[in-house]
């Protein structure tokens, strides 16, 4: 679910979710919502924000899980981009659910 962009950055999120189960070969993590984004990476988020060049990324012992219930679009907030107003995200407040349970295989 990475992909290996010459700028590291957040990739692979997957959206309007239900359930998925990250899982190694006999345990994992479960997590059931309404419709929540995913992301599984082997870095953390501040390796991914402080790495200039994929090279600079060292693979953490373990995967991190993303779980948001929003991702911006593309460009984020750059000025060149004209977002129409209500699938901006900034400055309007939101509710998220979703459970968590321990899954064996």
């Amino acid at each position: 679910m990475v992909t290996p962009y010459i700028k590291p950055q957040e990739n692979g999120n997957r959206y309007d979710v239900d359930r998925v189960i990250v899982s190694n070969d006999t345990m994992g993590i479960e997590v059931n919502g309404n419709g929540f984004n995913f992301s599984v990476h082997p870095y953390s988020l501040e390796t991914l924000t402080n790495a200039t060049h994929t090279t600079d990324l060292q693979e953490a012992p373990s995967n991190y899980l993303y779980i948001d219930m929003f991702q911006n679009a593309l460009g984020s907030e750059n000025f060149f981009y004209n977002y129409i107003e209500k699938y901006v995200v900034k400055g309007r407040t939101f509710e998220l659910g979703f459970t968590m349970t321990p899954y064996q295989e």
